[in-house]
């Protein structure tokens, strides 16, 4: 399931980047690429599937659009993390402090069980985790905004270099937008299915 590679691919990526593991980010960096096309094969088929769709089922259809876009944005995210980490540690840049891996395996981990969360729910078709899943995109959101805060502060007292906090920064925000639009995709999964059943009705 996609949402299971995107949490795979993410977690690597990042385990990979304490690290500076330049081999395994290159063949990482090949998995992202894979599973960007396959999103992009599955937005160029959106015509053939909703052609399939019943006639009255325009709002389905509409959803399934929403599920596909937020998934090809979710093979962005990882990407515009992926690549600038890659080219970080393929020209010897200095790796990452102690306390901004703290705070990226904080991230991580709440990442990874809302992704879970969320994978688990589409999987056994259960849409009442909700409020679950708001709370946990939350915590994420907390996080990125105090990690920058910390990392602002440590740009002030020149911590950390212009490459790092690049690096750094660059990574927040994606995992910021990463986020939102695993939430978002539930959403429009939710609404899809709930949709097709009513049709189905």
């Amino acid at each position: 399931m996609a949402l299971t590679t995107s949490n795979e691919l993410y977690t690597k990526l990042l385990t990979h980047l304490y690290g500076e593991d330049l081999k395994k980010l290159r063949a990482l960096q090949k998995e992202v690429t894979k599973f960007s096309k396959h999103t992009k094969r599955l937005k160029d088929d959106i015509n053939t599937v909703v052609t399939k769709l019943k006639d009255d089922s325009i709002e389905t259809g509409h959803y399934y659009v929403q599920v596909i876009d937020f998934l090809r944005e979710i093979a962005h995210c990882i990407n515009y993390i992926s690549e600038p980490c890659l080219n970080h540690v393929a020209n010897n840049h200095k790796g990452l402090l102690s306390q901004q891996k703290t705070e990226l395996v904080k991230l991580t981990k709440d990442v990874s069980q809302l992704i879970l969360m969320i994978s688990n729910a589409i999987t056994k078709d259960d849409y009442s985790i909700r409020e679950q899943v708001l709370k946990i995109q939350q915590t994420v959101v907390d996080d990125i905004e105090r990690a920058r805060r910390a990392q602002v502060r440590r740009i002030k007292s020149r911590e950390a270099g212009t490459k790092n906090s690049v690096l750094f920064l660059n990574i927040l925000a994606e995992t910021k937008n990463l986020v939102l639009f695993i939430t978002n995709l539930y959403k429009s999964q939710r609404d899809f299915i709930t949709t097709m059943r009513s049709t189905k009705e």
